[in-house]
């Protein structure tokens, strides 16, 4: 048996089982291409009864845009007698391409509630996720009212929240002086929840969906079980509704019952049964919607209406819930369609062309939410794609002036296209694909979106060779298409490089980075090659300082010191993080004569930073920019991170580096020799 060789678990099995195995496994997959057939065949009928609209084009105007969202702890802790949760919320605004809100204090806010140990945890976690949805709704009445938005988007369905508040009616939610009772929680998130309905701008963008309308819709058709799809409504309409349309339960189903009634019909289908049994068809779906119809009164009264209340209250509250619009919008190819909740007096075709023009094709979703839910508002990538950025314009260069042609690409990404525009007037960057948001599906989901569009564009173009600094988007389809790909790149320990390296006809990289790092991420080892420079080198030779920034930013020549955040400090400030701050605050306290200019990573770093240090001796920086100049003039450069470090040691400037990790080869190199000072 050769090395390395794994045998199976039904390899080892006599021959005559693994033969039964083979046997039972074909048939199970000729069942399953049959039952998919079946389907698809379903899904293709049911689409005679579906109507899928366009989504207007050009109608949506300078829109100012507002983004709620919020978040809570996914465990209780009970380490000091109760059950404590935490919760948070945050809100963005957008007006047109620029987020107005990053100086706004206003703008997160969080919160805890302590419970008695005593009793189901579910209680408790009912309570937070109350408190979590009420803080929601105060951010965005008050951002709704403070910056005058002409669309609110909030996370969720407008109601829903209902879902077993009942068993919370008698609770008790304990905090720091004071108390609340779980009727007078559920009353004012309710009523606050009107509040934004009747706003006239505020939408819900609804990620998670269980609702089975149509399934309910085929159900009333001849109430057999069997002609259902079993699907939910969103894995439905992916099946059959385009990218540009949407869909209108109204259309279907008619003004009268709500896709909640017949989502109902499903749910509630066995007492459905009994209802109607022995009854005329012509009779059997006014009966059957009239008893789910009992159903959802009851469950939303029980779970809304307070105590005591007058009928006249109670069928207000029931109309109010049944009677929220609900629709479907196909934002993107490449994801599924996402609901959205319309609020009364919302316009619907500026809505839905604002959603299609922001949409993120990887999610499917509109940026500013994915934005909000990240709760980051500059991606941490953006430092990496800055130093491409310097590398390929100074390669493009280079080789335009040997007589080759060079075409570059990058990511769409609403933070920096305006920073690169202005600085690559010179090129031609074609921007294909996005950022996918803060979760790894997100991100997963726009790396493939990203491969097929670069794909047809290399196809296109038809290169002659590649060039990247890891992107495994561009060595993927260079290797598929048998182009040679040409990585370049200083930071062997990057994760992309262990799918890039393996498949690059070439890795160059500095002399000072030993090849084992390289052999370890994959890379053959004769397909390595080292040149004699460090990559700042690439754009710092043609580097010319300007004061022009220093204008701007009202600073003096040597008379501040500049400090780059290190990149570990999320946008919230974590417990192994406070040494930072402490560093950051004992350096501001120092200074004589000098002001601390501090260039931050992410939005929270400066809110953080803001609140730590006042006083005119300390600016803090958190919008993305070119900092050779900054660094140039300054007296000392503060380093957390590698490639502005190494900047400032090529340009002269003292440097001193607080890296938080192992430091990467080429900063080592720096240190040993004597070119930065490290204090780890």
């Amino acid at each position: 048996m050769s090395e390395g060789f794994e045998e199976s678990a039904i390899s080892r099995l006599p021959p005559r089982l693994q033969e039964e195995f083979f046997e039972l496994a074909g048939r199970a997959a000729r069942r399953v291409a049959e039952e998919l057939r079946e389907e698809r065949e379903r899904i293709l009928e049911l689409k005679r009864h579906l109507r899928f609209r366009p989504i207007p084009a050009g109608l949506a105007g300078d829109l100012r845009v507002g983004v709620v969202d919020g978040s809570s702890s996914p465990r209780l802790s009970e380490r000091l007698g109760y059950r404590i949760g935490v919760y948070t919320g945050c809100y963005m605004v957008f007006d047109g391409g620029e987020i107005i809100s990053d100086d706004d204090d206003e703008s997160m806010a969080a919160g805890y509630i302590m419970a008695p140990q005593t009793g189901s945890s579910l209680y408790t976690r009912k309570l937070l996720s109350l408190m979590r949805t009420l803080l929601e709704r105060d951010l965005a009445l008050r951002c709704i009212e403070k910056y005058e938005v002409d669309l609110m988007m909030i996370d969720g369905s407008f109601y829903g929240f209902r879902a077993r508040c009942s068993e919370i009616k008698d609770k008790e939610l304990l905090g720091l002086g004071f108390k609340i009772v779980g009727w007078e929680l559920v009353r004012e998130v309710y009523e606050k929840s009107r509040r934004l309905m009747d706003s006239g701008k505020t939408i819900g963008v609804i990620k998670r969906i269980r609702t089975a309308a149509i399934d309910g819709w085929l159900l009333s058709r001849n109430w057999r079980l069997e002609e259902t799809l079993n699907k939910n409504d969103r894995s439905i309409l992916r099946s059959l509704m385009r990218s540009g349309e949407y869909f209108d339960y109204r259309d279907l189903l008619g003004d009268r019952w709500s896709y909640l009634h017949y989502n109902g019909l499903k749910g509630w289908f066995k007492e459905v049964k009994r209802e109607i049994e022995g009854l005329p068809e012509d009779e059997k779906l006014e009966r059957a919607l009239g008893h789910v119809d009992k159903k959802l009164r009851t469950q939303i009264i029980t779970d809304l209406a307070p105590k005591g209340s007058a009928g006249e209250v109670k069928e207000e509250i029931f109309r109010e819930v049944v009677g929220v619009r609900r629709i479907y919008v196909r934002l993107s190819p490449h994801a599924p369609p996402t609901c959205i909740e319309l609020g009364r007096g919302v316009d619907l075709e500026s809505t839905l062309a604002y959603l299609m023009e922001n949409a993120n094709p990887a999610t499917g979703l509109p940026f500013p939410l994915d934005l909000v839910d990240a709760n980051v508002s500059v991606d941490r990538r953006i430092a990496k794609e800055f130093k491409q950025l310097f590398l390929f314009t100074s390669l493009a260069k280079t080789l335009r002036e040997l007589g080759h042609e060079s075409i570059m690409t990058s990511r769409h990404y609403i933070q920096l296209d305006g920073l690169l525009e202005k600085f690559s007037s010179d090129w031609e960057i074609v921007k294909i694909g996005s950022w996918g948001g803060g979760s790894l599906e997100g991100k997963l989901r726009a790396s493939i979106d990203r491969l097929g569009r670069l794909l047809d564009h290399v196809i296109e173009l038809q290169p002659d060779i590649t060039f990247s600094s890891g992107s495994v988007e561009a060595s993927r389809i260079s290797y598929g298409l048998g182009i040679p790909h040409i990585l370049i790149s200083d930071t062997p320990h990057s994760p992309v490089n262990k799918l890039v390296a393996p498949i690059s006809e070439k890795v160059l990289t500095p002399w000072i980075i030993p090849d084992d790092e390289w052999i370890d991420a994959g890379a053959h080892p004769k397909r390595i090659r080292h040149y004699r420079a460090l990559d700042p080198c690439f754009w710092l030779k043609d580097f010319k300082p300007s004061r022009e920034q220093l204008k701007e930013l009202g600073l003096e020549e040597g008379k501040y010191i500049l400090l780059r955040m290190p990149e570990t400090m999320a946008s919230y400030l974590r417990m192994r993080d406070e040494r930072f701050l402490n560093f950051v605050e004992s350096l501001s306290g120092i200074l004589e004569g000098l002001r601390l200019v501090i260039l931050c990573r992410y939005r929270g770093q400066s809110r953080i930073i803001r609140r730590s240090l006042k006083g005119e001796g300390v600016l803090v920086i958190d919008k993305p920019i070119f900092g050779q100049s900054l660094i140039y003039y300054s007296t000392i450069f503060i380093g957390g991170g590698g490639t502005m470090t190494q900047e400032a040691a090529l340009l002269g400037v003292p440097a001193i580096s607080i890296y938080p990790k192992e430091l990467p080869a080429a900063m080592r190199f720096l240190a040993e020799n004597g070119l930065i000072l490290y204090y780890p």
